[in-house]
């Protein structure tokens, strides 16, 4: 008891305090049909105004006790860094295209890049995202970012370069990839291998570069006076790519299995019938085996969130997440379907299903954020965010 102050109050213990979203699919899709018509109509300039559209009315419809998230930025501050950001895509392009023997040293520009990319495009999205009035932020350490980043890529980097030098330009393997781009009327060329290289050579550093990643941007993310921190082991992430890998040849050994099967009869009746059997089981092995590819992926993408975000923390605020491997699956591989099916027109259907189902499983244990104070709040650029966008890297957590 404290004399001055009457008793003390007991700490308030902690509760599942579930993520709420109430949007749906005939809102969305009204959203979502202006978007792509005012795009084209304008030439891709109205690309900025959809994107804040479409992001203001998912985090609109997204609560936390009560309290709707939001998202602040604004779209003339988008289209300004998403210009630059196609004017350098496309004059990186033109030097990868046009200077092939220098496509080794564009290509370690580029990843020189990648950690600053990072750290600018994480500053923006979470300047600009709010809840109860408290913004996020990004603390932006961009030595952090380069030591934990720039290795593995690096090492990838040289591996490729190592790779490049052994191959000989007149040996089996060259002559068939020539002979393979003749064959497809595009000319070849020892150089067009280069990011193949780095593509296999990085194959066994992305569950490390992950990890890396995801514990860099919790760990320099605050809400308000918040710390957040992340308690996964590169073990952890070793362990999942390991066996979705394993899971994708069980799903090509499966493919291969229906295409041994439905080719049985192959060459019985003639040329003509050989032909359509040989057909319909291309057919069925596609068909199986992106069917199970579905589900491989939605092994990976539950379990990844569950470990992303059932590892991070927030001081004492622990997140929560219970996504199944299998719904999340069926709910990709029915969403794709029916995309297919209505030509696209079921594209919004299958977002709003999809965040519905990952903010259901998705819960924060805590005794409740009213305490939780504003702190001090860095600016991020929108520069940066656009160019991660132009070069296709997902930097979702």
């Amino acid at each position: 008891m404290d004399p001055a102050n009457g008793p003390s109050a007991a700490p308030r213990p902690a509760r599942e305090c579930p993520f709420e979203f109430t949007g749906n699919a005939r809102e969305y899709f009204a959203i979502w049909i202006v978007n792509i018509l005012l795009t084209i109509a304008t030439v891709g300039i109205y690309s900025a105004w959809a994107k804040v559209r479409r992001l203001r009315y998912f985090y609109g419809h997204t609560s936390l006790e009560g309290h709707r998230f939001a998202y602040h930025g604004e779209p003339l501050q988008i289209l300004k860094g998403r210009a630059i950001a196609v004017a350098v895509f496309g004059a990186f392009a033109a030097f990868w295209h046009f200077y092939p023997a220098l496509r080794f040293p564009a290509l370690g520009v580029g990843l020189a890049l990648v950690p600053a990319l990072v750290v600018l495009s994480t500053s923006f999205n979470l300047r600009n995202t709010s809840l109860r009035n408290l913004r996020l932020s990004f603390r932006r350490d961009f030595a952090a970012a380069y030591r934990l980043l720039l290795l593995p890529l690096g090492i990838a980097l040289v591996g490729a370069i190592a790779l490049y030098l052994l191959i000989d330009e007149n040996g089996a393997f060259m002559q068939a990839f020539l002979q393979e781009g003749e064959e497809q009327g595009t000319p070849l060329t020892k150089a067009d291998l280069v990011p193949n290289l780095f593509v296999l050579m990085l194959m066994p550093l992305a569950p490390w570069l992950d990890f890396a990643r995801v514990r860099f941007l919790v760990d320099h993310t605050r809400y308000g006076r918040l710390d957040a921190r992340f308690a996964g082991r590169a073990g952890q992430f070793y362990r999942l790519y390991g066996a979705s890998l394993g899971l994708f040849v069980l799903a090509g050994f499966a493919a291969g299995f229906a295409l041994l099967i439905g080719g049985r009869d192959l060459g019985d009746g003639g040329p003509e019938a050989g032909a359509a059997a040989l057909i319909a089981s291309v057919l069925g092995f596609l068909a199986v085996f992106y069917s199970i590819a579905f589900f491989v992926y939605g092994y990976f993408k539950a379990h990844r969130t569950n470990l992303v975000l059932g590892q991070t923390a927030f001081d004492e605020h622990q997140l929560l997440s219970r996504m199944q491997a299998l719904r999340t699956g069926w709910i990709c591989f029915s969403n794709t379907l029916a995309a297919v099916v209505s030509l696209g027109l079921l594209l919004p259907w299958g977002s709003i299903r999809l965040v519905r189902y990952q903010l259901a499983c998705t819960a924060l244990l805590s005794a409740g954020l009213d305490d939780v104070t504003a702190g001090a709040r860095e600016d991020g650029s929108a520069l940066g965010e656009e160019l991660v966008d132009a070069f296709d890297l997902d930097l979702g957590l």
